[in-house]
């Protein structure tokens, strides 16, 4: 039996429009993946698996990329019949699946290595979530942007328990907001004498 014809009237066609279902993919997983990593915060290989951080003194030392990788089958009549709308709508269903496999990754990544510091907050040692969510600013070491503003944290809660915290939010007396607003600033300088610090430290030239 003789193999399929490629809908494609040349290979160089066929390699751009592979090239471009997979450029779009790309830029979906990684506009989602900023929700959790800022882009610049990221490391990208040019080649190599392998990782090394010696100054590491609490996580890995070292480590390796882990895969990624998804199957999905798109119909060779959906092909055919020319619509960019079918055969780009099998992008964002290949985009979620690998955003699945990636909070699954991270997740686990993160409960591995705040195990490791120790520095984790169980919500049942407190009366309230928004107890545990200022004890959970409280462990929490911030960095300042480029404009010195202080860089909070981003927080991943289960979907039921939103809106409880919202309303925990909205309820919560005086001294509550006063205690959360105090624990930024404290944060507010810590990062900053630390940016500073930081900054001695690279030679300083004369114009």
């Amino acid at each position: 039996m003789s193999e399929p014809r490629v809908p494609f009237v040349s290979k160089s066609l066929q390699r751009a429009v592979h090239r471009s279902f997979v450029e779009e993919i790309a830029e979906l997983v990684q506009r989602e993946q900023a929700a959790y990593v800022d882009t610049k915060n990221t490391m990208k290989f040019q080649h190599g698996k392998r990782w090394t951080s010696p100054a590491n003194v609490l996580g890995d030392k070292e480590g390796e990329l882990e895969q990624h990788s998804v199957e999905s089958a798109l119909a060779l009549a959906d092909v055919v019949k020319a619509d960019p709308s079918v055969t780009f709508a099998h992008t964002g269903e290949i985009a979620g699946a690998m955003m699945s496999s990636f909070n699954r990754m991270f997740f686990t990544k993160m409960n591995e290595v705040t195990a490791q510091t120790g520095n984790v907050v169980h919500a049942a040692d407190h009366k309230s979530q928004l107890e545990a969510f200022a004890a959970t600013l409280e462990t929490i070491e911030m960095s300042i942007d480029e404009d010195g503003n202080l860089n909070l944290p981003t927080i991943f809660i289960h979907p039921n328990q939103t809106e409880k915290l919202q309303k925990e939010i909205e309820n919560a007396p005086p001294d509550m907001h006063k205690r959360i607003e105090s624990i930024k600033a404290m944060k507010l300088k810590e990062a900053t004498q630390k940016e500073e610090e930081r900054k001695s430290r690279f030679e300083r030239r004369g114009e």
